[in-house]
């Protein structure tokens, strides 16, 4: 749980980008402290973001 702020995965020392969960049946989720998390987690915005505003406009 050390690894853990705020509910998000924090460790500078793992240069994982993606990690499993502490239960690994609940998924995967990012290492904040990576130097490319900023990124991925914009992408991941973006991408929902789009999938919503794409259902709204077709549905």
């Amino acid at each position: 749980m050390q690894n853990y702020r705020w509910g998000l995965y924090n460790d500078p020392a793992d240069r994982r980008l993606i990690v499993p969960k502490m239960n690994p049946a609940l998924g995967w989720t990012v290492n904040v402290a990576h130097p490319s998390a900023r990124l991925a987690l914009v992408l991941m915005a973006v991408i929902i973001v789009a999938a919503v505003a794409a259902s709204a406009l077709l549905g």
